[in-house]
């Protein structure tokens, strides 16, 4: 997770970003983002997917400092 719901500036008009560390190739990317599509859908909570082999370096080190391990999510929110 990256960008306000990672730092706890979530709000009514935010969007989820998700960042794909991972390499990915074509059939693991459309993959992933159909299982997104799928959790997501109905909710009404827009989202970026953003796959980090997508990025510059500059880009990648700019969303390190945003970053939050999906997994420590909630850790992070209760640490805030």
């Amino acid at each position: 997770m990256i960008g306000s719901l990672a730092t706890g500036r979530f709000r009514l008009h935010s969007d989820i970003e998700i960042l794909v560390e991972s390499p990915v190739g074509p059939a693991e990317r459309a993959e992933v983002e159909r299982a997104l599509a799928s959790i997501l859908r109905g909710t009404g909570i827009p989202y970026d997917l953003i796959f980090a082999c997508d990025l510059t370096q500059e880009q990648r080190e700019a969303f390190e400092h945003d970053r939050v391990i999906a997994s420590r999510l909630r850790e992070a929110r209760t640490e805030a």
